[in-house]
């Protein structure tokens, strides 16, 4: 299992929180889609996809590649699709963030007590062991 590749799977359970419209969010409900293979407590900042404000976050959850995960979304809901690409969204390197209640793991996700850290100038992230020091 290589880390920095996105080679987890999950299946969206339930309508994912945020604050893009809610047709776009329902849209993701029942896709199984690639994720990164930890699941954990980002120490990055989280931000609204609108706003841009950072989000409070405690919330266990999965990274999901933007760029995959859009693609897998267009094979269903094509307008959904179209307005993360409209909105800026789909880039290479670009990120989502599944929370641990809104998914169910399909396969490759490992539980371990971790901290997330998303560099985001260089699109990167690493995971380390709960109590080091990044």
């Amino acid at each position: 299992m290589r880390k920095n590749e996105a080679t987890g799977r999950i299946k969206i359970l339930k309508t994912p929180d945020g604050e893009a419209p809610l047709w776009v969010r329902e849209a993701w409900f029942g896709l199984i889609i690639a994720c990164f293979p930890y699941i954990g407590v980002p120490s990055g900042e989280l931000t609204g996809v609108l706003s841009g404000d950072e989000l409070q976050n405690t919330r266990r959850g999965v990274i999901v590649p933007q760029a995959t995960a859009i693609a897998e979304l267009s094979k269903h809901d094509r307008e959904a699709a179209d307005w993360w690409f409209t909105n800026g969204f789909g880039g290479e390197g670009d990120y989502f963030f599944f929370f641990e209640d809104e998914i169910g793991i399909v396969s490759g996700v490992g539980e371990a007590p971790m901290r997330v850290f998303d560099d985001m100038e260089t699109g990167r992230w690493e995971e380390l062991p709960a109590g080091t020091a990044h």
